[in-house]
């Protein structure tokens, strides 16, 4: 490398280009997993938007136009996951280059409630359900390719009457990291980023649930939210975005294994 090279970064300018990429995207008919699908659409990837709103994911698939594909799919249904993902490959061009483990559900599940249903069903559909995606696209994955888990903040610290949501969270940050060692050789990197409060339906849900048990109408336990921010404010589904594309791009070839908080300030030490 000469010294202008090293002078000017050349060699290191990043490109976030995805053009001849594709990328599936479970979450996608709202919220960062609609953001996300819609920005590596723009950065030239053909994208699977996969969800269960058939409706919903049609019409947005029109609005992205050519390589966008609608999928409905229970990402929580094993035997529909390992059925529909050779299909989306195929539908893909026959190989899959980013994978966005991004729906999620959140419920409260104090302790002494004696419902199983709830924890059962927020473990499933946050930490097993994006094993059972990423092990069906992994014949697809291409060495290059990219696993994105969409954790939380709540995977990096603890919130009271959300047991199942933060050990799922904090589980998928743990699996991030074993599975980036497991699939390093061959090529492929993982992943994981941690929102904090993100400005989407189910935050608003969240907020809504949150609000009722402690006496508070959504507006304040809103503000009371923004105020434990840092920043003071709530993020645009558009700034995980950004950073899911980052992940996926060529500029991020170094970086695997890794739970990236994007959270306003709120986990400076986590």
């Amino acid at each position: 490398m000469s010294d202008q090279q090293i002078a000017s970064g050349a060699q290191f300018a990043p490109t976030f280009s995805l053009q001849g990429r594709t990328a599936l995207l479970t979450g996608a008919s709202r919220g960062i997993g609609w953001a996300a699908a819609a920005l590596l659409h723009r950065r030239g990837a053909r994208v699977a938007l996969v969800g269960r709103s058939t409706a919903q994911l049609e019409q947005l698939a029109k609005v992205l136009g050519d390589g966008a594909v609608p999928a409905t799919l229970d990402v929580t249904d094993r035997v529909a996951v390992d059925r529909l993902l050779p299909q989306l490959a195929a539908q893909l061009g026959g190989s899959i280059d980013i994978v966005v483990n991004n729906a999620g559900l959140i419920a409260s599940t104090p302790l002494e409630s004696g419902d199983d249903s709830q924890w059962e069903a927020v473990l499933q559909t946050n930490l097993t359900a994006p094993m059972y995606v990423a092990r069906a696209a992994l014949p697809y994955l291409r060495a290059g390719g990219s696993i994105i888990n969409i954790s939380s903040v709540l995977g990096k610290f603890g919130a009271p009457q959300r047991g199942a949501y933060c050990a799922a969270k904090h589980g998928i940050i743990g699996w991030t990291r074993a599975l980036a060692l497991e699939l390093a050789p061959r090529g492929v990197r993982v992943n994981a980023i941690c929102p904090g409060w993100v400005d989407t339906e189910m935050a608003a849900q969240n907020l809504a649930d949150m609000a009722q048990q402690q006496g508070l109408t959504p507006a304040a336990m809103r503000a009371l939210a923004e105020s434990a921010v840092p920043q003071k404010r709530f993020l645009a589904p558009e700034e995980v975005a950004e950073l899911v594309a980052f992940l996926a791009s060529p500029a991020a070839a170094g970086i695997t294994g890794e739970a990236l908080s994007l959270s306003g300030g709120t986990t400076p030490h986590a």
